[in-house]
């Protein structure tokens, strides 16, 4: 029995790499790719690419018990780390994915009975709309986003990247706001910004950024942004940004002074994103549905398509005013929908679950 045990450990496991593998060749060519449309975008992202994204959290599971899921969680973490210090962001999703998922596995060592799980997903979901709504998660998104990228898995759109543009404003002036065009390879001129943005009442600081979303790859793109001061005076600047390829453009500034200072523009991947703590329950939930014999095959697609629900959800109701949305809701009710009446079965009866789930494999789900 150990032997078989270990056999099929090492199967899913390296199933579980050959996934990650192709997540990782997706995320290096995502902005080679065609274009989709908008409905083909919505459709990928939101429900083929989470498929790709969660099958080696499926396959992981004999996983869930082991001692080596803790130190397994410990060396993700710390790879994903080091890999967003250096800039390579998006690298950087693959062990965050692995650190979270593992996390999710150990924190269900916690629940030892089916009645606190249930318990975590009745509440867990009121807790993560406040934070959404009006918490610690609403300020982030809206003040802080870098901190939200640093913590979350990203989803890349193919065919698409985010171009950012940043500078300093000019000492010693009244700026009443910029203005930023774009120009693209056989295309005009076009306005970005209906009005400037940034003027006196928005507080804005010294140093300003502002992110072009959804640019497709491929074409150069000229961007100029128009300083305009209190006193009639304007600054410009221009940003040339390269068809393909990551990392800083060229960019220049008119002299004089309302020239802005420290230009620069980056371009990365298009991507959505989604949180640790929305993949630490998605864990939580599957093996939680192994450990009380549940159904974990209908449990993990029920799962995926949450996402997918919650993914359309955000990209076309903006409810919380942060063109996003939160998951955990949806996590919640497709474990519960799915695995209802064996858990109502279970409580009202108040069977006892044996914990030797470690000693028994999870099949494959069939096709």
């Amino acid at each position: 029995m150990v032997g078989r045990t270990t056999a099929v450990l090492r199967l899913r496991l390296a199933l579980a790499a050959v996934f990650l593998a192709l997540l990782a060749l997706y995320y290096s060519i995502s902005e080679l790719l065609p274009n989709l449309s908008e409905r083909g975008d919505v459709l990928w992202v939101d429900f083929a690419l989470p498929l790709l994204i969660f099958a080696p959290v499926y396959l992981a599971l004999e996983l869930r018990n082991r001692r080596s899921a803790v130190v397994g969680a410990i060396l993700a973490a710390l790879l994903a780390t080091a890999l967003f210090l250096s800039g390579e962001t998006l690298a950087a999703s693959i062990p965050k994915l692995a650190a979270a998922a593992l996390v999710g596995f150990i924190f269900l060592r916690f629940c030892e009975k089916l009645w606190l799980l249930v318990a975590i997903a009745l509440l867990a979901p009121v807790t993560d709309t406040i934070s959404v709504w009006r918490g610690p998660t609403n300020r982030i998104l809206t003040t802080a986003p870098q901190v939200f990228d640093a913590f979350s898995v990203a989803s890349p759109v193919p065919g698409e990247r985010a171009i950012t543009l940043s500078w300093d404003a000019p000492r010693d002036s009244q700026i009443a706001g910029y203005l930023i065009y774009r120009r693209r390879d056989g295309g005009g001129e076009r306005q970005l910004t209906e009005k400037p943005f940034c003027a006196p009442k928005d507080e804005c600081g010294r140093s300003l950024d502002f992110t072009n979303f959804g640019q497709p790859a491929g074409a150069r793109a000229v961007y100029r942004l128009l300083i305009v001061d209190a006193r009639g005076g304007t600054g410009r600047a221009t940003f040339s940004v390269p068809p393909v390829g990551h990392g800083k453009a060229r960019s220049s500034a008119s002299p004089g002074p309302l020239a802005p200072t420290n230009l620069s523009a980056e371009t990365a991947p298009a991507s959505a994103g989604l949180g640790l703590s929305d993949i630490i329950f998605f864990a939580l939930f599957l093996a939680g549905a192994v450990r009380f014999r549940l159904r974990p095959a209908a449990t993990w697609l029920a799962l995926v398509a949450s996402i997918g629900v919650t993914g359309i959800l955000a990209d076309y109701e903006n409810f919380f005013g942060l063109q996003g949305f939160p998951a955990i809701p949806g996590l919640s009710l497709a474990f519960l929908l799915v695995n209802g009446d064996l858990i109502w079965r279970r409580l009202l009866n108040r069977e006892e679950i044996d914990d030797d789930f470690e000693s028994r494999p999870v099949p494959l789900p069939r096709r």
